[in-house]
């Protein structure tokens, strides 16, 4: 981020900070591609020993893994380097939050040709979106892992949202991937009986991640694609981080397809980390705007374009409140009885 300056000195350093910091960003890029994190996973290791592991050239060697341990990811001590907490459990294969394939494999490739994107419109990763994860099942797992990490802060937001929860009975979490948010609703109202629905690639990792909770009562899991096929009925209708993924014509598709499935007296609920209302936010809320419109090439998607799809579908009433920082509108839309 620049910061305005006194002195043209100081913006000219501001200005090669913000430049430099590609670096930083290749430099992880690199150890990710090379594996460096899982190959410390297992111990410490000697620049010799990561070269040959590695099987790098040398040149350049000390300091990228000195730019690595700048940049919090690499410990050193003595002549070893070794992986912080946050590299062993975010960058090597087998922490339990891996994001590293998402970060290499769409992330990075979407942001490398947002000039495209910016003057075409269009998504610049093959197959864009879920087209290109759901073929890569590291991938998507690492890809859905890093979703579950963006709403990680978002069930006490929905709680709070929504003073129905007593009086339902039924929750379907339409495209809800793992089932993180909704097995977290549960168990703040074990009375609720829920499913997810989602495309059958996610099926494993929704059966997996149920049995690592050991939740007492797990959602169930319905296999489709929420654009054609029947979707099941529920009280409460919950949608996170869908709707910006696609054009205008399939949001409201979905919209009206979460009406359809929403029961008389219910509520369909919407989040998204990159909804906006009518002024754009800051920096943290507009990179994963950019990063949309490259990875998926769909149009701006804000919080009165989505109220007005909402009414259009049927619904009586759309309210919303912020959560987070920076602020997001978690959306209620009710369905009269």
């Amino acid at each position: 981020m620049v910061t305005p300056t006194a002195s043209p000195e100081a913006g000219f350093a501001d200005i090669t900070r913000l430049a430099g910091s590609y670096c930083s960003t290749r430099a992880l890029v690199s150890a990710l591609e090379f594996d460096l994190f899982t190959t410390l996973h297992t111990g410490p290791a000697t620049e010799d020993e990561i070269r040959s592991a590695l099987g790098l050239h040398g040149r350049g060697l000390r300091h990228w893994l000195g730019l690595l341990v700048a940049l919090g990811l690499l410990k050193r001590h003595g002549d070893r380097y070794g992986n912080t907490p946050t590299a062993d459990l975010y960058l090597a294969r087998a922490g339990m939050w891996y994001m590293g394939d998402f970060i290499r494999k769409v992330m990075i490739p979407s942001l490398d040709d947002l000039s495209a994107a910016l003057r075409t419109g269009r998504q610049q990763v093959p197959g864009g979106g879920m087209g290109t994860v759901v073929d890569d099942p590291e991938l998507l797992r690492s890809s859905i892992i890093t979703m579950d990490m963006l709403t990680g802060d978002v069930v006490p937001a929905l709680l709070a949202a929504y003073e129905g929860w007593n009086d339902q009975r039924t929750l379907l979490d339409l495209g809800g991937g793992r089932g993180s948010v909704a097995a977290q609703l549960v168990a703040a109202h074990p009375h609720l009986s829920a499913a997810v629905f989602d495309l059958p690639a996610m099926a494993p990792l929704f059966e997996e991640n149920m049995a690592q909770r050991e939740a007492a009562r797990a959602p169930a899991f319905h296999a489709g694609d929420f654009f054609t096929d029947p979707l099941p009925t529920a009280d409460i209708v919950l949608m996170g981080n869908v709707l910006l993924d696609w054009e205008a014509e399939q949001r409201k598709l979905l919209v009206r397809r979460a009406y359809t499935s929403t029961n008389p007296g219910g509520a369909l609920i919407v989040y998204d980390h990159r909804l906006q209302g009518t002024t754009p936010g800051g920096q943290e809320s507009l990179m994963p705007n950019l990063l949309t419109l490259a990875l998926c090439g769909v149009s701006e998607y804000t919080l009165d374009d989505l109220s007005a799809d909402a009414r259009s579908a049927g619904f009586d009433a759309v309210e919303h409140r912020p959560h987070g920082s920076p602020p997001r509108p978690v959306v209620v839309c009710r369905r009269a009885r």
